[in-house]
């Protein structure tokens, strides 16, 4: 099975332009005229076994952060979840949920913010078709700020999941520290009295 490509580069008539191309070839424009925009996309290569179960090539061919090898992303017909199960039997279930939901979402809004400045930055350079000045700049600041707004709001998440635990050991200290501390038999308090 080949691996499906779309190119547009001005001059290559065999290709079906994607992105801005397709704006750029309805305007009948070669790409003579000024910048020439265009974007590629390439998927994994499958190969299919005998057995008609598909195998990747290339690493992590069709498998993205977060989902499984085995299933397409889902196990026994349920999808996988980077926070595992939520399955709360003792306090340190609790703790381990808690830290490893503010260690993702840490993880994630700071992925989120990067690409939020690599988006912003790459949409600066393209010009603003009316000429405006700092045209390009607003335009590509209205695009990525909804990218902002996602890493600001996983940040908040990820506080709001340490905050989830700093609460359990507030409101449940009696039965935690009646646990984790043994009864201890009363001591008799020494008296220099007597």
């Amino acid at each position: 099975m080949s691996t499906p490509t779309n190119n547009f580069r001005s001059g290559n008539s065999g290709a079906r332009p994607s992105g801005a191309g397709q704006q750029q070839a309805r305007q009948g424009g070669n790409g003579a005229a000024g910048n020439s925009y265009h974007f590629h996309y390439s998927r994994a290569k499958t190969n299919v076994r005998g057995n008609g179960q598909a195998t990747g090539a290339g690493q992590g061919a069709g498998i993205g952060r977060g989902q499984t090898s085995g299933g397409g992303g889902q196990q026994g017909g349920r999808t996988y979840s980077p926070l595992a199960d939520a399955d709360f039997f003792t306090n340190a279930d609790v703790r381990n949920y808690c830290e490893r939901g503010r260690a993702i979402l840490a993880q994630a809004s700071f992925d989120l913010a990067m690409a939020y400045e690599v988006l912003s930055a790459v949409l600066k350079e393209v010009p603003d078709p009316d000429g405006r000045p700092f045209g390009s700049q607003a335009r590509a600041r209205r695009v990525a700020r909804n990218l902002k707004k996602a890493a600001d709001d996983a940040k908040d998440c990820a506080a709001h999941i340490a905050r989830t635990y700093a609460a359990f050991q507030r409101e449940y200290d009696p039965e935690l520290s009646r646990v984790a501390r043994p009864r201890q038999a009363p001591r008799r308090n020494f008296n220099f009295n007597d």
